[in-house]
């Protein structure tokens, strides 16, 4: 091997300023926001109780008796952030710019910067769109933000 080439030493120095350091990205704790997060993030089926279906009558939502069960379509809002490829470069291209912080601290550049675009997407509107009746409760038709609340407590924890 030439001199000056062998960059074993800088690999080590780096992978111990990773070692254990972990990034937690979403809604964290396990509030009504962590559960509302979870059912636009995966879809869910919510059976219809009498209460739920005198409360959309009294709205203007008249269901079927037949209708024994609503179904929430998946909005997927995080893991299609973070499985977007442009999202691994911005937060690779913080984690370089951050290059002289410690690991947690690079670590937490990454995590803000894929907040950052979790909310930014959040902002555009998840497919599938809104019902024409949860349009016109919202008073819009952006999918997953109504007063902000949910878009507002995606957050991180660096942990290790």
């Amino acid at each position: 091997m030439a001199k000056g080439f062998n960059k074993t030493p800088e690999i080590i120095k780096e992978l111990r300023k990773w070692s254990g350091i972990k990034g937690k990205i979403g809604i964290l704790g396990d509030g009504e926001l962590a559960t509302i997060g979870a059912v636009q993030e995966f879809g869910a089926t919510i059976k219809v109780t009498d209460a739920m279906r005198g409360y959309l009558a009294s709205q203007g939502l008249f269901l079927r008796k037949e209708t024994n069960s609503i179904e929430i379509p998946e909005r997927s809002y995080i893991r299609s952030t973070l499985d977007d490829r442009n999202t691994g470069e911005a937060m690779g291209k913080s984690a370089k710019d951050a290059d002289s912080l410690d690991g947690k601290q690079i670590m937490s550049v990454m995590c803000a910067t894929a907040v950052g675009r979790i909310q930014k997407k959040m902002n555009s509107g998840v497919g599938p769109g809104l019902s024409d009746f949860t349009k016109e409760q919202k008073g819009s038709g952006l999918s997953l933000v109504d007063t902000g609340r949910l878009r507002n407590s995606i957050s991180y924890e660096v942990v290790g």
